[in-house]
């Protein structure tokens, strides 16, 4: 081959090359970056929807616990650096339960208002995110780790569970698990067939779900790790091995990779002296991070629209989060979450 065939060789091949990787970064194959490609592959391209949602929920850390600490090492040199990171988001109110109610409903009710309670002294008449979808002829899913059959309306204790640190047994909360409050809400017979257990990282309805071959996400997705990987009977580190093992199967997914899928993980309150039975996270006054920490959690936002290392100071709390949700999905804001800006343009969704 003569110089001048080799040159045109070179040509070719090069241009082939760039186009190839144009069309793979058009059809959702997230690109490397030095922080493992978590976020923006399809970075600059703002979709008025996508298919899927998926909020992820940690317990009982404030924002100061998890982002710079050496006990989330997998957060803070990964998922935070390569994804979105809202620095301003505050809880909705303490303890577990309101929050739990408050990000899938816009509201609590009765006691739930202001304790822990189960459902059956607690119900909740309102309308929710999984009624929305429901009744309008799409899907969404509970998935509860360590959970023992379907919609369990009461606490569990998985004896066989084992999770990356060792640890032998693995806790489900209800008020962890939001569907079984809802009483006119799921549709009847939705909570029974999709709040289902969430298996482990080897197999299971969630790792079927997100196949890299084909998706099998719902609409909506409410991922509730057990008590020990949620951070709630285990150290910090417990809820970033776990994430360190779901985030690489989240990012391989048929739906992430088609730029479909954004994932929220966010904490359901934070810890503190401030930390109050009933206290309105959500107002003016506890949006003051350093006067209320325990109001004051992390929420970092995973998706290929979003560029990697982006962080936005506005102010956010749960019930923005679930406006998010609604808008992204097409849904009318319940009246609870009216009100509130959406993280839609802070993060490029």
């Amino acid at each position: 081959m003569n110089a001048g065939s080799r040159l045109v060789l070179a040509f070719f091949l090069t241009a082939v090359t760039t186009l190839g990787a144009a069309q793979g970064v058009r059809a959702g194959i997230p690109h490397t970056d030095g922080s493992g490609g978590l976020c923006g592959a399809m970075d600059g391209t703002h979709p008025a929807r996508v298919k899927h949602v998926m909020f992820i929920l940690f317990e009982n850390r404030s924002y100061r616990a998890v982002v710079g600490s050496g006990a989330a090492p997998y957060l803070n040199s990964k998922l935070i650096p390569g994804c979105g990171l809202a620095t301003n988001y505050h809880s909705y109110s303490h303890p577990s339960a309101p929050n739990y109610l408050a990000l899938t409903s816009g509201t609590a009710h009765g006691k739930a208002a202001k304790k822990d309670c189960m459902p059956s002294a607690c119900p909740q008449p309102q309308n929710s995110i999984f009624g929305q979808l429901g009744r309008a002829g799409r899907t969404w899913r509970e998935y509860a780790e360590a959970m023992q059959g379907h919609c369990r309306a009461t606490n569990d204790n998985d004896k066989t569970y084992k999770n990356a640190n060792g640890t032998t047994g693995e806790m489900y909360y209800v008020r962890h698990a939001p569907p079984p409050y809802y009483t006119s809400a799921p549709v009847p017979g939705e909570c029974s067939r999709w709040d289902v257990p969430l298996g482990t990282s080897a197999s299971g309805k969630l790792l079927t779900a997100l196949s890299p071959r084909q998706d099998g996400l719902p609409a909506f997705s409410f991922v509730t790790p057990g008590g020990c990987d949620d951070m709630h009977d285990c150290g910090t580190t417990a809820g970033d091995d776990w994430l360190r093992k779901w985030i690489p199967l989240i990012q391989r997914s048929a739906a992430y990779r088609s730029g479909q899928l954004v994932v929220f993980i966010t904490w359901d309150e934070g810890e503190g002296p401030d930390k109050a039975n009933g206290e309105t996270c959500w107002d003016a006054k506890h949006a003051n991070s350093s006067a209320f920490p325990s109001c004051h959690v992390a929420t970092i936002v995973m998706s290929p629209h979003t560029t990697p290392g982006r962080k936005s100071s506005a102010y956010f709390n749960h019930l923005s989060l679930l406006g998010t949700a609604e808008h992204l999905l097409g849904l009318p804001r319940l009246p609870g979450a009216q009100g509130y800006t959406g993280l839609e343009s802070a993060f490029g969704l």
